[in-house]
């Protein structure tokens, strides 16, 4: 006796196609949200390299991604940006007194030019260092730190900054390793999420 072999449907064939039609509608919108999220995957990567400058964080907080009709845009808004993708030629070295003041902050914020002087055993202010004994530490005075400032800013005269003539190329760099697996897993990820 044959048996009855009926399948269930799922949904009608007006109802499929309104399904497909969705489905291509929304399609561009779900690439352009997966090209958004990995922008701001490659901005993370770029926020958290440690091998950039980050003397006070500014160069770090400055990027940004925002969505655009063709994907995103991965972009940092601080000065020095540029300067530090494609470099600062020694002939544009300009050494003048907002440079060398600028300089010798950066010198005070790192601790160049401190020096430790030997105290006696249990004297105020002692402290012990590896090799050295017990040290006191001594602040550079401000001529030293000027110097310092000077010598800093002499070599940039010399040899430029930021790997002169080519550039640190961190935004170029960051692309170029993993702008396109990151699309493609999050395009794919947001494709998925349309269609299922």
């Amino acid at each position: 006796m044959p048996q009855n072999t009926q399948m269930s449907t799922v949904m009608s064939l007006k109802q499929g196609s309104a399904w497909v039609r969705g489905i291509a509608n929304n399609l561009p919108t779900a690439a352009k949200r997966g090209l958004y999220s990995a922008g701001l995957r490659i901005m993370s990567d770029l926020q958290n390299d440690n091998s950039l400058p980050r003397d006070r964080g500014m160069y770090r907080a400055g990027w940004r991604c925002e969505p655009t009709d063709y994907g995103a845009d991965v972009y940092n808004v601080t000065n020095q940006a540029l300067f530090i993708e494609h470099s600062v030629r020694p002939e544009n070295v300009k050494i003048g007194p907002k440079v060398i003041q600028a300089l010798a902050e950066w010198v005070k914020r790192k601790g160049l030019g401190v020096t430790y002087k030997a105290v006696a055993l249990g004297k105020k202010g002692g402290q012990w260092v590896e090799g050295h004994g017990y040290v006191k530490k001594m602040k550079p005075a401000a001529a030293e730190i000027l110097r310092i400032a000077w010598a800093i800013a002499r070599t940039h005269k010399k040899r430029g900054i930021f790997n002169s003539p080519v550039g640190l190329r961190p935004l170029q760099t960051a692309f170029g390793k993993n702008a396109r697996r990151y699309a493609e897993a999050e395009v794919k990820r947001e494709i998925s999420r349309t269609i299922f």
